[in-house]
């Protein structure tokens, strides 16, 4: 998720030399869709519930065209089957750091485009499946990110309407072999248990889109929707986690 910045100055500052952090706290809620054939060979639908937070700031160097962000989040599903005679539960987390190139296309057009470490995790559990209740989704890697955004009023009133994404490229996660037990891997079976990810077999994006309500107060109000997607393959397992969300979010700069 990339942090959209605003530079302001005052007196007799120059643009370069402020360098404010924004800061984005927010909430988010949807419906969840799972497949995770270590588990169970149907899907499973439900709904999640989100709290995500990031940070920015202009980057000393070059604080007009160099952006460095910060992004974490933090979330909750709870799943049925097909019949809704089974509940799956799942907790994830994910964390994201790196820089950002801006350019001004036209007044109020902005373009972003970077990279960011990747570091996202979770673990699904189903209380009915008693040798094997529990799958665990792990990912660290290198993102690609990119973002639009457009600033105009409405009224008096300033706004921001922003498309922003993460697309994982390439990267290690972590996948169990067929019907293996996480006791045996406890017990010292290693093996082809790390995966190289790259698009073939480890996609995921998190897509953001958001308008921005710009307050005097240097406080905004951002409403959004957010598409988060990740899905790998390996040792003939297919998992899939996917969240549409609906986003409200409180930024400060």
């Amino acid at each position: 998720m990339a942090i959209a910045l605003t530079l302001r100055a005052s007196g007799t500052e120059s643009v370069d030399s402020v360098r404010p952090v924004t800061s984005v706290y927010g909430l988010e809620i949807g419906g969840a869709n799972i497949s995770c054939n270590y588990l169970s060979p149907l899907p499973y639908t439900g709904t999640g519930l989100a709290w995500y937070g990031g940070w920015g700031k202009a980057m000393k160097q070059h604080p007009r065209d160099l952006v460095m962000a910060f992004t974490a989040g933090l979330d909750l599903t709870r799943s049925g089957n097909p019949a809704k005679t089974t509940r799956m539960l799942g907790v994830g987390g994910r964390f994201g750091w790196g820089p950002s190139w801006r350019k001004t296309l036209a007044p109020g057009w902005e373009l972003t485009l970077g990279g960011a470490l990747d570091l996202s995790a979770h673990l699904l559990w189903l209380p009915v499946n008693g040798n094997n209740p529990v799958q665990a989704m792990a990912y660290t890697g290198i993102d690609l990110t990119a973002g639009l955004s457009w600033r105009t009023r409405f009224g008096r009133l300033p706004v921001t309407f922003a498309d922003r994404a993460s697309l994982p490229t390439a990267g290690v996660f972590f996948c169990p072999e067929y019907g293996e037990a996480y006791y045996e891997i406890y017990l010292g079976n290693h093996s082809n248990l790390a995966h190289f990810g790259w698009w073939g077999n480890c996609f995921g994006i998190d897509n953001h889109l958001t308008m921005t309500l710009h307050f005097r107060n240097r406080r905004s109000l951002a409403l959004g929707y957010r598409l988060y997607v990740r899905t790998n393959h390996a040792n003939n397992l297919t998992n899939q986690y996917v969240r549409n969300a609906f986003t409200v979010a409180i930024q400060i700069n």
